[in-house]
């Protein structure tokens, strides 16, 4: 069994997307779709579903970086993989992201074939000003991050080296099963600065692909959620022990987790 100190120095921790002192909506939305795009590796597509076919989806492309131009008929079939999470169901005026074939058939809209399904949400409902009548972006609120049809796991995926993690475990949701050589995370509360550290135990066959805090405030002194990604590639069912140490090295509490590596 493996055993793992969790003490990290703050000056280390990954820059979150936040909110703060950004003035409008637009920056906040380009910044998020860098991060999108920074995880799909190869040739990709990111936009908006405009119409929904019996063999896939028919998508305005939002980046102007894409190699498919602005319009695109996406086929899909059982060759398509889907992100853990992702919903397998489409609608007009989704927010999807997807990787893309070899093969691009020169057309208008240019057909391509999906490889992986890595977003598909429904896209942030604008707000009626009942003194208006006019429709309005919704509020933006400060103290919290803003993430504009972008799955939490793809910021997660930033302290995993681009590992997407397929399920995000907790104190509540404890069991996971996934394929071989897929990713998942572990997420636990942590302040450091009271002394207070987890420590992990694993089998050999479980390999880390990372960890990183992330701040729940800004103020000095203040935790976060600690995330800890694992992979294997070997099947099995495996237990991950997590202890919370104390500053006098006595363990204040385990939480146990369980992974079936199929």
């Amino acid at each position: 069994m493996k055993k793992y100190s969790a003490r990290m120095e703050l000056s280390c921790l990954p820059r979150r997307l936040r909110s703060i002192k950004e003035p409008n909506r637009s920056e906040k939305y380009e910044n998020n779709q860098k991060n999108l795009r920074s995880n799909l590796a190869g040739p990709y597509g990111h936009g908006t579903v405009t119409e929904v076919t019996d063999g896939g989806i028919v998508v305005e492309v939002m980046d102007q970086e894409s190699i498919i131009g602005d319009l695109a008929r996406v086929f899909i079939d059982e060759n398509t993989s889907f992100d853990g999470g992702v919903s397998r169901e489409f609608q007009v005026g989704n927010v999807v992201a997807f990787t893309i074939g070899d093969s691009i058939r020169e057309s208008y809209p240019v057909q391509v074939d999906a490889k992986r399904i890595a977003n598909n949400d429904p896209p942030v409902q604008p707000i009626i000003d009942p003194t208006e009548g006019k429709e309005t972006a919704p509020p933006l609120d400060e103290e919290e991050d803003m993430i504009i049809g972008i799955d939490p796991r793809e910021i997660i995926s930033g302290y995993f080296d681009g590992e997407f993690p397929h399920k995000v475990l907790t104190r509540e949701d404890t069991t996971v099963t996934v394929e071989k050589d897929w990713a998942f995370a572990i997420a636990l509360d942590e302040n450091a600065s009271t002394g207070y550290i987890w420590e992990y135990t694993a089998p050999e066959a479980l390999e880390s692909v990372g960890d990183g805090v992330q701040r729940t405030s800004d103020m000095p002194g203040a935790g976060g959620i600690h995330y800890y990604g694992f992979k294997s590639m070997e099947p099995g069912t495996y237990t991950i022990e997590f202890n919370l140490i104390r500053p006098d090295g006595e363990i204040e509490e385990t939480v146990t987790f369980t992974a079936t590596i199929q």
